[in-house]
């Protein structure tokens, strides 16, 4: 199979580019450097470019049986986008290109799923902690998956873990329902990349899938929590302490929407 990867730089589709090629799939990654390209294999193609520069996604997925968008918002900003902005370039690609049974992989999160009625009191808190943390990534997830199922025509699979930890692998579960039945259960890199590759080989056509790992992996604090605390301090200082600054811009600039500071 012909399998295009968007992301392929990042932890997640560093894993998904070598375990593909170890399966014998054909992989093209659109990266920005060459030379940050993640393998060197007979079976890897490099395709510099933008993710979202619609001819340079064009490019990239011409020959493609299957794209998976392995990319990730590094933020939390009002701007963040990255994961929509991706999939609608892919998807508009496709279209163009008149490649309507190419197969669409997209990892987004379970996490701003709304605890069910009858939650713990530590879930729903758990849940208001990670909104703060993390709104806008969760907002740009909710929106690329609405634009997977408005296009009735794309095949797509919607891979939902929880939290991402960078641990060796252990082996997935793939849930019957869109998130992991209880908000412990994380994943690692190299068991969603695994989960990946095995919806390749065995397709679950426009189905919202949770997942994770089979056993609760161990990784090292600093690891785990480090991106977690750069997300809260980030979200302190742009929702708090640099409040008035945006309240000053958005009046001076007319109160059209919302400012980004650049």
């Amino acid at each position: 199979m012909k399998i295009t990867v968007l992301g392929a730089t990042g932890e997640t589709g560093r894993e998904v580019v070598r375990l593909a090629i170890a399966a014998e799939h054909t992989v093209t990654a659109l990266v920005h450097d060459a030379a940050k390209a993640p393998f060197h294999s007979q079976r890897l193609f490099i395709v510099e470019g933008d993710a979202f520069n619609l001819e340079d996604v064009k490019k990239a997925v011409k020959d493609a049986d299957a794209v998976v968008i392995a990319l990730g918002a590094r933020g939390n900003s009002p701007s963040t986008s990255t994961v929509q902005r991706g999939t609608k370039t892919v998807l508009e690609a496709l279209k163009s290109l008149q490649k309507l049974t190419c197969r669409v992989i997209v990892i987004t999160s379970s996490n701003g799923d709304k605890p069910p009625a009858g939650s713990s009191i530590f879930r729903r808190l758990l849940y208001a902690a990670q909104l703060f943390v993390l709104d806008h990534a969760f907002a740009d997830h909710a929106e690329a998956e609405r634009l997977l199922e408005a296009e009735d025509w794309v095949q797509y699979t919607i891979l939902r873990p929880l939290r991402l930890l960078p641990a060796p692998q252990t082996g997935f579960i793939l849930h019957s329902s869109p998130a992991p039945p209880s908000p412990y259960l994380p994943i690692t890199h190299t068991d969603l990349a695994a989960a990946i590759v095995d919806v390749l080989d065995h397709p679950k056509p426009r189905q919202s899938i949770g997942v994770s790992s089979i056993s609760t992996p161990h990784a090292p604090f600093w690891k785990t929590y480090k991106r977690v605390f750069a997300l809260i301090w980030e979200n302190v200082k742009n929702k708090i302490l640099l409040a008035p600054v945006h309240f000053v811009k958005s009046v001076v600039g007319g109160g059209g929407g919302q400012v980004q500071l650049t």
